[in-house]
């Protein structure tokens, strides 16, 4: 009775497994895969061209350095705009994956073994490699940038505190000069005074 049981629990499934193949629309596989596929070429080209853009331009305008305020404003800016530019690429790679996931696990449910199917495993291995490595690529990018940043802020935190130092002795001897100039004045008084 057991073996009987668990044969039509089998052969349920199998009837089910049919059912759901049958219900899958070769074409709408066929469009599923080229649409991934093009939105998975479209995101590498896009994301990673567009981080080694940023490079680029940071780099030169780092070669300059922070020489003084104003110009280490404009490169912590910078550095703060490659992060978010960073941490935008990550989730949208991340929910790319998921769909190049989900495809290949239709593919491999719902399509014959042969040619095709497998020829449209493989394209998706291909991306999915191709998504992972830009994915990675923001997030090396994305902590150097962080750590040049800190280092940015900790320059300008020097400058800032090295101009209110001048500023400081600058009022200081400033002070002293007033302090000079009036007990000369108060002296000329006097000895205008004594003269009378």
């Amino acid at each position: 009775m057991k073996k009987l049981f668990f044969l039509g629990i089998f052969a349920l499934s199998l009837a089910e497994m049919r059912a759901q193949a049958a219900d899958v629309n070769p074409d709408s596989i066929q469009k599923e895969h080229n649409y991934l596929m093009g939105k998975a070429n479209s995101f590498f080209s896009t994301y990673k061209s567009g981080i080694d853009s940023r490079i680029k331009t940071t780099e030169r305008l780092a070669s300059k350095g922070a020489q003084d305020t104003s110009g280490a404003k404009s490169l912590i800016k910078v550095y703060q705009s490659d992060s978010s530019y960073c941490q935008m690429v990550i989730p949208k790679g991340d929910s790319l994956m998921q769909s190049l996931l989900a495809h290949g696990k239709r593919v491999k449910e719902t399509m014959p073994r042969g040619d095709l199917s497998d020829k449209f495993l493989s394209e998706n291995v291909e991306k999915m490699d191709k998504v992972e490595f830009v994915i990675k690529y923001a997030k090396d990018i994305g902590e150097q940038v962080v750590k040049f940043k800190k280092r940015t802020n900790k320059k300008l935190k020097e400058m800032k505190d090295e101009i209110a130092k001048q500023i400081a002795k600058e009022e200081k001897a400033k002070q002293k000069k007033l302090a000079k100039q009036e007990k000369n004045k108060n002296k000329k008084k006097k000895t205008k005074k004594r003269r009378r």
